[in-house]
């Protein structure tokens, strides 16, 4: 009988271990096995406190920091030679003398130059035409008037510029804007001889019995503006500009501005 205490010493001392020894890990406990095997993996804390096979996450490339926008603020000077062609004169009158000037202005501009552009203006174009006579289409020559005019007009206008980079100092850009206008000084008329006969032009007018001023319906004009053209850059210290385009009167000329 003591020769079989040590083996049932054993026996129960093995049994006692089986029940204290943690059950052996079953399938359906194991972490999943990866879709891309090949793919890098390290071992890290998963949800039920144990160690699983994770997916290494590649590394995000950081985003493009926006490009800063060019804002900048500018003062401005502007000439222009105006001009009403003499096309657009002959819808009205038969008989008409020319009319172009140069205007210059002063000028407040802010915004982007890669997008926006402000611009009030202040301008003053002379509105006087050569000394002539003008004859109303469909009038009889000795219909004629003769005008001698000393009009000015100052104005002020805000337009909008929209710019499209050709590069980064170059720009292409479009634009329109409405503002008022101020007629200052007179016209002085005077009618044509009775004889006068064609050539209209070469007729001669009353020196004073005829002579007055003018009767402007309005001294208060509209100003439509509408323009386009190229602008050069210089750094961030200022630009010149060519542009062309409508101003009441059609213009072409050349803006210059500082960097404020």
């Amino acid at each position: 009988m003591r020769r079989h205490l040590p083996s049932l010493a054993a026996f129960a001392l093995a049994l006692l271990g089986a029940g204290l020894a943690p059950p052996a890990a079953r399938a359906a406990d194991l972490p999943p096995l990866l879709d891309d095997p090949g793919a890098p993996t390290r071992l890290e804390p998963v949800d039920d406190g144990g160690l699983g096979v994770v997916k290494k996450e590649e590394p995000k490339e950081p985003e493009p920091e926006p490009t800063p926008a060019r804002e900048w603020t500018l003062a401005s000077l502007h000439s222009r030679y105006v001009t009403v062609p003499g096309f657009l004169l002959d819808l009205l009158f038969d008989s008409h003398p020319s009319y172009q000037n140069v205007s210059f202005g002063l000028g407040y501009e802010w915004g982007s130059r890669d997008d926006t552009l402000w611009v009030v203006e202040l301008d003053w174009t002379p509105l006087t035409p050569d000394p002539g006579n003008w004859l109303t289409a469909g009038d009889p020559p000795a219909g004629a008037s003769y005008a001698d005019s000393g009009l000015q007009l100052i104005s002020i206008d805000a337009s909008y510029r929209k710019y499209v980079n050709l590069a980064d100092w170059f720009h292409w850009f479009i634009g329109g804007g409405i503002g008022l206008g101020f007629l200052v000084g007179n016209v002085d008329m005077a009618e044509v001889l009775p004889t006068c006969t064609e050539p209209v032009e070469r007729c001669a007018h009353w020196r004073v019995a005829t002579s007055e001023k003018a009767d402007l319906p309005t001294r208060v004009i509209p100003i439509l503006h509408l323009t386009t053209g190229f602008q050069v850059d210089f750094g961030d210290s200022g630009m010149v500009r060519l542009e062309a385009g409508l101003r009441d009167v059609l213009y072409v000329g050349l803006t210059a501005g500082l960097a404020l």
